[in-house]
């Protein structure tokens, strides 16, 4: 029945992608369309019991779109979720979906992608081989997240400024690739610190990112080598970190295994290239390795920033400058 439902709604539409289907070409194009309860049903609230759940053939907002080229399930969701805030404001998912590839496959279970993820099988999909997909769907208005940021004090952090300038790190905007917590807010480094990470760039838009296995290193029997406004080095458990942020000359985030394994995101602001290098060895174990890129660019580049938070201490033994 729901096959036959799907056909009758490409007969419907598919002719208004003929032109690109017959051109030919491989680059994803999509048209979606939709009706129903849609223009007043932001003001609901999104649990609301006469909007989740909604089916194709419930109440609600509903559509029907034609997807040719390259898509999955995933793509699909996200491509009716960014047309249903664009054409109706607000932050919409997808509640229910269907579709198929008119090449053929079987249907396979999905994800939810409402508001509350309470229902794993409402999402389905036929699996094919590209070309046309046939898709009807039902959408939910949903609250979108609030970032509330962690209470916590660092020392250093290296992450990806995805507010290219827009100043300090901002946690519910740039993305972290590594930090150094202060646990004991004693303002220098110390056992029980903390060293946390998240992902790192592969490339240097950061366009692609990849997430490190070991997300929290707890500080023991720590060297600290360096620990300075600009450069933060120290050493435990056999595994070395490094934080290091120069304005105007480089920024640079490291881990190494006694020098043997080299996990290092480097911008230079000048003559020397910017690298990245990824060791699945390292002590953050990154999931995605990556063999020493470099580019000669003499800019200050997004894909690192780091800031440190320490203050230059001068003494007799130890040469910084203050």
């Amino acid at each position: 029945m729901m096959r036959k439902l799907l056909v009758l709604g490409a007969a419907m539409v598919a002719i208004l992608s003929l032109a690109t289907i017959a051109q030919g070409e491989e680059h994803e194009s999509s048209h979606i369309w939709f009706f129903g309860e849609c223009e007043n049903q932001y003001d609901s609230p999104y649990y609301d019991s006469s909007v989740t759940g909604a089916s194709f053939l419930g109440g609600g907002c509903r559509g029907i779109g034609i997807f040719s080229g390259k898509w999955d399930k995933e793509s699909i969701a996200e491509e009716v979720s960014y047309e249903a805030m664009e054409e109706f404001g607000g932050y919409w998912e997808v509640d229910y979906l269907k579709a198929i590839n008119i090449f053929g496959g079987e249907s396979q279970p999905g994800v939810d992608y409402g508001c509350e993820g309470s229902n794993p099988n409402s999402v389905q999909i036929n699996t094919g081989f590209g070309g046309l997909w046939i898709a009807i769907f039902s959408v939910v208005p949903c609250e979108p997240e609030v970032c509330v940021p962690p209470v916590e004090t660092l020392l250093a952090v290296a992450y990806v400024d995805n507010n290219v300038n827009d100043g300090p790190y901002d946690p519910c905007i740039d993305t972290l690739i590594a930090k150094l917590v202060d646990v004991d807010q004693s303002g220098t480094v110390n056992d029980g610190d903390k060293v946390e990470t998240y992902q790192y760039p592969l490339d240097f838009d950061a366009s692609t990112r990849g997430d490190f296995g070991v997300t929290e290193h707890t500080l023991s029997s720590v060297v600290v080598f360096s620990e300075t406004s600009t450069s933060i080095q120290i050493e435990f458990g056999g595994n070395r970190f490094r934080f290091d942020g120069f304005p105007g000359d480089f920024e640079f985030y490291q881990e190494d295994d006694d020098d043997s394994t080299y996990t290092y995101i480097i911008d230079s602001v000048g003559l020397s290239p910017d690298d990245i290098l990824i060791d699945a060895a390292t002590a953050s174990q990154p999931q995605t390795p990556q063999a020493l890129a470099s580019q000669l660019d003499p800019t200050d580049n997004a894909f690192i920033d780091v800031e440190i938070y320490v203050i230059d201490v001068c003494s007799a033994d130890i040469t910084v400058a203050c």
